[in-house]
């Protein structure tokens, strides 16, 4: 029955769940929500019901089980939009700087000389945040 309702209410292409979730995930963000604290996602984020159960089930289990702290080194480096106000990361993604653990190196932050001057207040958002906004933050 459910799935009628959906075939009669879904635009044309979009015929069942595994679309609709498809479409919904097209953004990529559940998988940055993941590793933000509870309290820094956006309180707006367009989630079906689906994911809001993932995310509930998520933050059950890693307070539970003790299996991250933010930011861990597996933290998308996307996710940093959600925290840091006008940043632009694309440029970061298509370098291949993708997750937290790409800004270290034996354990302190890297330089980037190489960057572009273009990026370089992007990087000091970043190395600020993550060295004074996150403290007890050891990578």
């Amino acid at each position: 029955m459910l799935e009628t309702v959906v075939r009669l209410h879904s635009p044309p292409g979009i015929r069942n769940w595994v679309d609709i979730e498809t479409y919904f995930a097209s953004d990529g963000n559940l998988m940055q929500l993941f590793w933000l604290p509870k309290r820094s996602r956006p309180a707006n984020a367009n989630l079906l019901p689906t994911r809001r159960i993932s995310l509930h089930i998520w933050d059950t289990m890693v307070n539970k089980l003790k299996l991250t702290t933010f930011p861990s080194p597996l933290t998308p480096i996307a996710a940093l939009k959600y925290l840091i106000p006008n940043i632009n990361l694309q440029i970061w993604n298509a370098k291949g700087i993708t997750t937290i653990e790409h800004l270290y190196f034996a354990n302190s932050l890297r330089r980037f000389e190489d960057l572009p001057t273009s990026q370089y207040y992007t990087y000091l958002q970043i190395t600020h945040f993550l060295t004074y906004r996150c403290k007890n933050h050891t990578p």
